[in-house]
């Protein structure tokens, strides 16, 4: 016994897939399991069971099934595993998952490990004697690290920033697109549980955050993870090298497993794996590991990408990229008029209807948090005034007010963009309004417009 379980623990440490070349694949009818299996195993008959398949070996037999344990828990189903056993259970990983191993009254030895909260993948070596039976336990860990269980679908993730096919199983949910900042959101294909994957990419240099990177790591970035900074390890993907980490977050009482690294020296790769148990999270890894593996080749985090995503779309708009988003004081010079971003003050102009003009650098800290600023010139007719008004009363972060100077009846700023009108029944106007609320460069995408500075420029005196 004691030479079974010390042979355990070091073909566990070494354990790694069955190379292609010596391998075929089995894929069950409805293709949702599937897994590499050594040449010379001999495939049995199908069995009723879909996720069943068996196989002969020269000197044993092998079952290999995925159990559906929805009536229960995968957890309660590996408790009851530890107990029928002959006094013997080994615990340890294959890749990421929990696994155990058993020798089984029957005298049949079996690994078994939960793919998420409602399946457990399960081998079973049958063979004359226990000696046997763990000569073949490395190419049936082998096998099991190649097990992949779920709907097939071929789903992918296109866009300018990334184009990855995800894992079967998965489908991507929604996305948002900005000049600094992209998230994806990948869910179940079913829509049967509460998990998903969140794909986040940053641009550090551009949210001020590389230094503190390039100084301690993506663990400085780690511990301000709900749950992230405890037990972070190192972790290769690829060519990515990455740090992980699994913890509780409160706020959302659920768990959550981090993995991040840097990729072309600014920008960070986020992958959240979040679900209600850690050991769903866990047996989410795998997944996040292919989702990964696919961004060595599907990544554009290029000024090319950004240029194919915040193109103006509609006719007359002019885009101004670079913008900087410093907060200072006193007044700032601006080369657009009216501006459509820059430095501006720590205060922020709520948003509304004004009937005089704004202190400027408040109005451009509006702009930071996704407003639109309806400029016009002050002898624009009362009627066209009040139309505008109505349209800018239907928004959260819309903006109205006169503005001296300005070359055209009616402008249109948000954060990179500027659109000039003559009337406000112009459709572009609507068009803007429902483009750049909020829009794709918005740099605080979320915060407010209200709460802020509700004074004119003449009531503060500039």
């Amino acid at each position: 016994m004691r030479r079974m379980v010390g042979f355990i623990v070091l073909l566990l440490i070494f354990a790694m897939t069955v190379s292609a070349q010596d391998a075929t694949t089995f894929t069950s009818d409805d293709e949702q399991l599937t897994f590499d299996y050594p040449a010379e195993w001999v495939a049995g008959e199908a069995s009723d069971d879909a996720h069943t398949a068996q196989f002969t070996l020269s000197d044993a037999a092998v079952t290999v099934k995925v159990v559906d344990v929805s009536d229960d828990s995968a957890e309660a189903f590996l408790s009851a595993q530890r107990k029928a056993t002959d006094g013997f259970v080994t615990e340890f990983k294959i890749g990421d998952f929990d696994a155990i191993a058993s020798t089984l009254t029957s005298g049949e030895y079996q690994i078994a490990y939960a793919l998420d909260e409602t399946h457990v993948a399960v081998a079973t070596i049958t063979a004359k004697s226990g000696e046997i039976a763990l000569a073949h336990e490395q190419e049936v860990v082998d096998v099991l690290a190649s097990l992949r269980f779920g709907d097939s679908g071929g789903a992918v993730i296109e866009s300018p920033v990334l184009n990855i096919s995800l894992p079967p199983g998965w489908v991507s949910d929604s996305e948002q697109l900005q000049g600094d900042y992209f998230q994806f959101v990948v869910r179940p294909s079913d829509g049967t549980d509460t998990r998903y994957i969140l794909i986040e990419l940053l641009d550090l240099d551009a949210r001020g955050l590389l230094e503190a990177v390039q100084a301690d790591g993506v663990e400085s970035l780690m511990v301000q993870l709900p749950g992230g900074g405890e037990e972070t390890e190192a972790v290769t993907i690829g060519n990515f090298e990455a740090a992980r980490a699994i913890g509780f977050n409160e706020s959302t009482s659920n768990f959550r497993g981090y993995t991040l690294f840097v990729v072309q020296e600014s920008w960070l790769v986020a992958i959240t794996a979040a679900a209600d148990t850690e050991i769903a999270v866990r047996a989410m890894l795998p997944d996040v590991d292919a989702i990964i593996a696919e961004m060595e080749t599907g990544l554009n985090l290029v000024q090319s990408a950004f240029d194919e995503i915040l193109a103006p779309t509609i006719e007359g708009v002019e885009y101004f990229p670079g913008l900087d988003a410093l907060h200072e004081d006193g007044i700032v010079e601006y080369e657009q008029n009216p501006p459509v971003g820059g430095p501006h003050n720590p205060r922020w102009q709520t948003c509304g209807v004004y009937d005089a003009p704004l202190k400027t650098e408040h109005a451009v800290h509006s702009l930071e948090h996704g407003a639109v600023w309806i400029t016009y010139q002050p002898d624009l007719p009362a009627e066209e005034v009040e139309a505008l008004a109505n349209i800018t009363r239907r928004g959260t972060h819309r903006l109205l007010s006169p503005f001296p100077g300005i070359d055209s009846p009616i402008i249109l700023s948000a954060w990179g963009y500027q659109l000039r009108l003559e009337s406000s029944d112009d459709p572009r106007l609507l068009e803007f309004l429902q483009e750049y609320e909020q829009g794709p460069t918005t740099p605080e995408l979320g915060a407010t417009c209200a709460g802020g500075e509700t004074r004119t420029a003449d009531e503060l005196g500039v």
